[in-house]
């Protein structure tokens, strides 16, 4: 499959070169800002407000040692550049566990069909190009798959119950990097408690293999919860990650970016639904259980699960994009097989010699032109320059302990916070809080050395704390929707002649 292997070579280098220009999406800067935090000795949930499940930050605190990020602008863009390329790491990891599966599950072929077409998969290489921690979480996610599926063939009990053992860490893993996993669980359950009931081999052994399963699924997990315990942060932990989710609405529901998902990615997402569908027809009509009812289970439920996300974007496709290219390749694959059969059924016809691989080349050639087109307008319109000379602007303007307020940008991302919410967008801050927020900002209780509003910002504050918030801060010139706090002088700079001179004889001892 020479093919197949040059796409996937000619996709994957790719990211070397947009990794450094596509534009920083602000949840890239959210992640990095986390991570920068705790680099600090801040512990998440009670020492500033985040949502996620923090596996993904504590991979990136042990990497901010050799990036003086608060001080130095080059370094500063250097540790983003890098933090992406530790997302193309996990991307190929991805590309290289979707083979793994791939092959156990349809054979060589199948395989090299997958990987090409999840590399020329708009969303995958999207969403994989950035700083998230969707992008860790969909290798570990597959690593239990890939796993679980080979637990399922394996014969020796030993090697049997270590694969499970294994699976369940990796699938914790994943949980502890996005609590999405969530929603595929049911889904999980049900495909093992099939396998207790209706599974190969004896039942004792099919029960220990559950327990060594969830034995490792609850290692990352417990991990977790000690550590937050040891630092009193256990409640802030399960309160942000469960409940303040639970109670999550946007402006994106199902089906969010469903129609962008297919539009850009048409032919990989309807074979791949075909693929779905043929074996699920295939596979269910029995009762008997098989590792691919399994992998057939769990594709459903990651599928299903979007429905219930508060949320639908992009980068939530992430879960079953691969699974969708195993069954896609398994469409192309019996395609291919069938025509070989008809044209070979055909006595003197010179037909065969030009299907079989030849033939699959060229197909895959040819799905790959309209997603390799779609990203580079995609990406071309999307560049990080003016974001990265901000940036390096607040870098430079701006010392290691000065505070800010961001509101969504991201500009602070190398920055301690003013306040314990470093995000000011949708739902997250309540009426009073808000109140609360305002209030602080005319008294001069809060003075963030920068503030980076939004619109939303200058709306839902009140007239007195937007003329507060006018007066103290001015706009940097040249630089967007920075505001920067205004010093003693610079005030003295925009007074009257008659009010400076006033203000100096105060300043003095002079006439009051």
């Amino acid at each position: 499959m020479t093919m197949a292997l040059i796409l996937v070579a000619i996709f994957y280098l790719w990211r070397l070169w947009l990794l450094q220009t596509v534009a920083i999406n602000r949840d890239e800067f959210e992640h990095l800002h986390a991570a920068f935090l705790i680099s600090q000795g801040l512990i998440p949930y009670r020492d500033f407000w985040e949502h996620h499940t923090p596996g993904f930050w504590f991979m990136l605190v042990p990497l901010y040692r050799w990036y003086p990020v608060e001080r130095n602008p080059d370094a500063a863009v250097a540790f983003i550049f890098m933090a992406r390329r530790a997302s193309m790491v996990f991307a190929g990891v991805c590309l290289a566990l979707t083979f793994v599966l791939a092959r156990m599950w349809g054979g060589g072929r199948v395989a090299w069909i997958a990987a090409a077409l999840l590399s020329t998969c708009v969303a995958f290489m999207y969403k994989t190009l950035e700083v998230r921690p969707d992008v860790p979480a969909t290798a570990l996610w597959l690593g239990y798959l890939a796993t679980t599926f080979a637990a399922f063939g394996a014969i020796a009990a030993r090697k049997q119950s270590s694969l499970f053992a294994l699976s369940g860490l990796l699938l914790g893993g994943a949980l502890m990097c996005t609590q999405k996993i969530l929603v595929a669980l049911p889904a999980l359950v049900l495909a093992m408690l099939w396998y207790l009931v209706a599974g190969e081999g004896r039942h004792l052994r099919r029960l220990a293999n559950c327990l060594w399963q969830v034995a490792g699924f609850c290692v990352p997990i417990l991990a977790m919860v000690a550590f937050f315990e040891a630092h009193g942060a256990l409640r802030a932990f399960v309160y942000s990650n469960l409940a303040t989710n639970l109670k999550w609405r946007s402006g994106l529901p199902f089906p969010g970016a469903l129609p962008w998902v297919f539009h850009q990615n048409t032919m990989l997402v309807s074979l791949g639904i075909v693929g779905v569908l043929l074996e699920a027809w295939r596979r269910l009509r029995d009762r008997a259980f098989t590792r691919d009812k399994f992998l057939l289970l769990a594709t459903l439920g990651a599928i299903a699960g979007l429905v219930e996300l508060p949320e639908a974007w992009p980068q939530y496709y992430l879960s079953f994009m691969p699974l969708l290219a195993i069954y896609a390749a398994g469409v192309l694959n019996s395609a291919v097989d069938k025509a070989l059969e008809l044209a070979s059924a055909q006595p003197n016809s010179a037909l065969p010699q030009y299907l079989g691989a030849g033939t699959l080349a060229l197909v895959l050639l040819a799905l790959s032109v309209s997603p390799g087109l779609e990203m580079r307008s995609l990406f071309a319109a999307w560049t990080d320059t003016r974001q990265l000379s901000q940036l390096r602007w607040v870098i430079l303007h701006s010392s290691p302990t000065d505070t800010v307020l961001d509101c969504w940008s991201g500009l602070g991302v190398f920055r301690p916070n003013a306040y314990f919410y470093s995000m000011l967008y949708g739902q997250v801050l309540s009426t009073s809080e808000r109140e609360r927020l305002a209030a602080d900002l005319m008294s001069g209780r809060m003075a963030p050395k920068l503030v980076f509003p939004s619109h939303d910002l200058l709306k839902w504050v009140s007239p007195n704390a937007r003329a507060a918030l006018l007066k103290n801060y001015m706009t940097v010139p040249g630089e967007g929707f920075i505001f920067s706090r205004i010093t003693s002088e610079e005030q003295l700079q925009t007074l009257p002649p008659e009010a400076s001179s006033a203000r100096s004889a105060r300043s003095a001892g002079g006439p009051k």
